[in-house]
């Protein structure tokens, strides 16, 4: 499940994928409640692991009553995309077994 969320190309978080790299995650935005009442604020987050066929790393981003854009596919994705993205580099992480990317990408 968590994996569609981000291979499928109706996912929540499709912009989080990096060619090569099996992932998953899952989006949340949500109402914040101040004194038992919704303010108006939200809070966004992703939470997403790498590579998903074999997890070594989660990443977690929340944003606390964003600015502009209220939603985590918008405010949250990107930055875990850039992360995963420098984490990919850092960490020398090889790429998914291309057997299993084929066969989630015939199904996403």
């Amino acid at each position: 499940m968590m994996k569609s969320v981000v291979e499928s190309r109706g996912g929540t978080a499709h912009a989080a994928k990096l060619p090569g790299y099996l992932m998953g995650g899952k989006t949340g935005t949500a109402d914040k409640v101040v004194g038992g009442r919704y303010n108006g604020d939200v809070m966004a987050s992703f939470v997403g692991v790498l590579p998903a066929d074999d997890p070594q790393y989660i990443i977690f981003v929340l944003f606390d009553a964003p600015k502009t854009v209220h939603f985590a596919s918008l405010t949250a994705v990107p930055v875990f995309k850039e992360i995963a993205r420098h984490m990919i580099t850092y960490y020398a992480l090889q790429p998914s077994q291309a057997e299993e990317l084929n066969a989630y990408q015939l199904k996403g």
